[in-house]
Order: structure tokens, then C-alpha cells, then sequence
């Protein structure tokens, strides 16, 4: 509706008419917007341990390096291992020979004893000290194989392809069995994550995704809901949001509250952004 109002002076003493549209306030529906600056992480990871204890003598890869599956990353007290190896190694060979020496002495034994020129008791002796020569050789041979698993276990190798995102290790510290070296990423795929005040829980209701952009490319991204933690961090006071990328580019302009709906009586017919119902939520101006 137009209505004429009076101001000012004109022509024939008529004050000048001026038009002024008229718009009717109506309720609509708006979503606050909620900005946070999360991170983004590997979907699948793996914490690289080592499996032998001892001082890290190097170091091969840096965070954001690319390795292939049995690639070194570390290396830990090689000259240490290897003199273990070499110690078993002559260990055996001297089980072995005393075996061998045993093996004659009991078939030399056998022989006196079928022609009756030995006792019984002594052809036993001899047997049992070839027994028991067989058993050292055993043990022998099981210590030479510990050593050599623990030499080869003392180069830290990637246990798949990825991308190493931590490092914890330098070289000429010392280093437990179990102890987190690097993590690698394995895979592609990511999530983004970030920690949300526990104040805001209630505004999250019916999260089912949201927009994120890489501060390095401006592009705007969809991630739809991966998990929400259900325990608050006490020390913090935030929950943990997590959600997974999806393909599609997120439209432009800013992204869309996950909370429900807030209404208000709106001045104009052009304000604020406006965001479509169906889900996942997304804003246009």
C-alpha cells in the first residue's frame, strides 16, 4: 500500500507527496551460526611402537613424510643387538659341537657295551650326556633366534603406507617397548574434529552435519556427523564433535547453525540468511 504524507513546501502552497512502502512483519525461521576452529585428523591411524628397548641411535622421517609399508623410521641400539646376535651365534656353534662330541662318545659307549667291556650304568651316562647336549643345542638355537628377532626388531619399520602426522622421538633418547614413537596416517580418508563448549549441547539438537573450510584453500566443505562424545571434559568444560567430509563442495556464505530453528519478527523481507529444512541444512543469502 502507497500513502501520500505531507512535508515541506511546494508548488501552490501543496506540501510534496512522497511514496513509502508498507510491509507487513511476518515470522520466519533463522539458524544462528556457530564458529569454531577445529582440526583436521586422520580418519584411520596408527601408533608406531617399538617392540626392543634401548637408545634411539636415528631418526628417518619427519612429520608430513610419506612412507610405504616396511619402511625404517627409527632405528634403536643397533651395535648392542648385533653384539647379542653375534654372542648366541657362538654359543650354538659351541652347543653344537659339544652334541657332536656327546653323539661320538655315546656310539663309542654302545659299542664297549654290546661286547660286555662296559657296565650298563656307564653306556647310561653316556646317553644322558648326549641328551643333554641335544637340549642345549635347543636352547642354543631358540636364544640365537630371540637375538635375531631383536635385531631386526631394532630398526622401527612403518607397519603400513600413510603419512606420519606425529613424531615423539629423537635420536639419542632412550626408548621402552611400547612406547609411542610416531602415529601414521593410513588411508585417505579424514575427519574434522573440535571441542564445543558444553554450554552450547542444547543448540546441537538434531546435528546431522556441518561446514567447514580449510583455512590454507577458503573452500568451504561439507562433513556430515561422524560422533558427538557424551562425556564432558572436566578440565575443559567442551564435548568433542566429529564429523566425516563428504565429496561435495558446501555452498558459499556462511555455514549453518545445527541448532533448531529460532523465529523473530522480521522488519523487512530481506534479512539475515535464510536456511532450507531439508537436511543436511545448508545457508544461501
Amino acid at each position: 500500500m502507497a500513502r501520500p504524507l505531507s512535508g515541506g513546501s511546494g508548488p501552490g502552497g501543496r506540501a510534496g507527496a512522497a511514496k513509502v512502502r508498507l510491509i507487513s512483519p511476518e515470522v520466519r525461521e533463522e539458524r544462528r551460526s556457530i564458529q569454531l576452529v577445529g582440526e583436521i585428523r586422520a580418519f584411520d591411524s596408527v601408533a608406531v611402537s617399538p617392540e626392543v628397548a634401548g637408545k634411539v641411535e636415528a631418526v628417518h622421517v619427519e612429520v608430513g613424510d610419506r612412507v610405504r609399508s616396511g619402511q625404517p623410521l627409527a632405528e634403536i641400539d643397533r651395535s648392542t643387538y648385533k653384539i647379542y646376535l653375534d654372542q648366541s651365534e657362538a654359543q650354538l656353534l659351541a652347543a653344537s659341537a659339544d652334541l657332536e662330541l656327546a653323539a661320538k662318545e655315546l656310539e663309542r659307549k654302545r659299542d664297549l657295551l654290546s661286547d660286555n667291556t662296559i657296565a650298563q650304568a656307564t653306556f647310561d651316562q653316556a646317553k644322558a650326556a648326549n641328551d643333554l647336549a641335544k637340549a642345549q643345542v635347543q636352547a642354543a638355537e631358540a636364544a640365537r633366534s630371540l637375538a635375531q628377532r631383536n635385531w631386526e626388531r631394532s630398526v622401527v619399520r612403518a607397519p603400513a603406507s600413510g603419512a606420519i602426522t606425529r613424531r615423539s622421538v629423537v635420536a639419542g633418547q632412550w626408548t621402552d617397548v611400547g612406547q609411542s614413537l610416531f602415529e601414521l596416517a593410513v588411508g585417505e580418508k579424514f575427519k574434522v574434529g573440535r571441542a564445543v563448549p558444553a554450554a552450547w549441547a542444547a543448540q546441537l539438537s538434531g546435528l546431522e552435519g556441518f561446514d567447514f573450510i580449510v583455512a590454507a584453500s577458503a573452500i568451504a566443505r561439507h562433513a556430515t556427523l561422524y560422533s558427538i562424545d557424551p562425556v564432558v571434559n572436566e578440565s575443559s568444560r567442551s564435548f568433542e564433535v566429529v564429523g566425516v567430509p563428504t565429496t561435495r563442495t558446501a555452498p558459499s556464505g556462511p555455514a549453518c547453525s545445527p541448532t533448531s530453528p529460532c523465529r523473530r519478527r522480521a522488519a523487512s523481507a530481506a534479512c539475515g540468511y535464510r536456511c532450507r529444512r531439508s537436511r543436511p541444512r545448508t545457508c544461501r543469502r
